[in-house]
């Protein structure tokens, strides 16, 4: 018997849920209770807290990089500091913690210092220097820009998580939904273990998967640009993948195999100029391949 497992990439449970989602277009055999409406919530709703998770993990980076550079901004104020109060009696003292004049690597550290030197202004006003912007409106200013980026970085962070929670939890909901409606299409009445409906909700019967049985239609080629060439193709019931094969008429013996593909184009490239190009394509999955599709041919100019 096959399994409908859902796949774990989140790109491919989407694609996933809007085929079975297509399957209801005209393949409904009665479902009441993990309806069509519910599944498109449930695919929206995980869409949405996607968006909102990327959007919470950009603001963090924002504000990381303007925490970073308040932070750095106050590192360099605090050498300012040191530098003008080394050679005044007693003035590192009252600013820095006793046994060190280190600048501290840790934002508290710094806004502690921060703190301190402006005060230390505060009360003696001579030491301030206008022309190096040591003065007690400038530190405090470089305080206030620090506290401040420092407190949006933490809700920034503290946003993205509660996205992600909000995020998984959606994810969670839109795989319950999309496993108990395989489940419920399974029930008595609606459809049997090698109903090729099943193929509709992009789902493989129970029974076991078939050969696709009708060979890719719509072959097209157009060329795009010297030497290049874009194939296109139609999808056919049962298709996991696709075969292409190409020729370039009077230099390839026979027709080139190119990389299996999960898509209904490619581009060939390379190509000669004037060259005559044939091109088909075969639908396949794990119980075989679909017959070949008819051949198409383009003239490059």
């Amino acid at each position: 018997m096959a399994t409908n497992e859902l796949p774990r990439p989140q790109a491919k449970l989407w694609s996933l849920a809007a085929d079975m989602s297509d399957g209801f277009e005209d393949h409904d055999p009665g479902i009441a209770q993990n309806t069509r409406a519910k599944l498109d919530a449930d695919l929206l709703a995980a869409k949405a807290t996607e968006s909102a998770f990327v959007k919470a993990g950009q603001d963090e980076d924002a504000g990381l990089a303007t925490r970073n550079a308040a932070n750095s901004n106050g590192k360099a104020a605090l050498f300012l500091t040191k530098r003008q109060l080394t050679d005044v009696p007693g003035a590192i003292a009252l600013i820095w913690p006793a046994g060190t004049t280190e600048v501290p690597d840790d934002v508290p550290g710094r806004l502690s210092l921060l703190e301190k030197t402006a005060n230390y202004l505060k009360d003696h006003p001579t030491q301030a220097v206008d022309s190096k912007n040591f003065t007690e409106a400038k530190l405090r200013a470089t305080h206030a820009a620090l506290e401040s980026a420092r407190s949006a970085l933490n809700a920034a962070v503290s946003a993205r998580v509660n996205a992600k929670t909000a995020r998984d939890a959606a994810d969670g909901t839109l795989r319950k939904r999309m496993s108990a409606l395989a489940k419920e299409l399974a029930g008595p009445g609606l459809l049997t273990p090698d109903d090729d409906r099943w193929y509709a909700f992009g789902l493989v019967p129970p029974a076991g998967v078939l050969r696709p049985g009708i060979s890719p239609d719509d072959v097209m080629l157009r060329q795009i640009g010297p030497g290049s060439v874009r194939a296109a193709w139609s999808n056919t019931p049962r298709a996991h993948r696709f075969r292409p094969f190409y020729k370039v008429v009077g230099r390839d013996a026979d027709f080139t195999a190119l990389p299996v593909e999960d898509d209904l184009d490619l581009l060939l490239e390379n190509l000669p100029a004037s060259g005559v190009v044939q091109f088909y394509v075969i639908a396949t999955n794990p119980a075989g391949d679909s017959p070949k599709s008819a051949t198409a041919e383009i003239t490059l100019s």
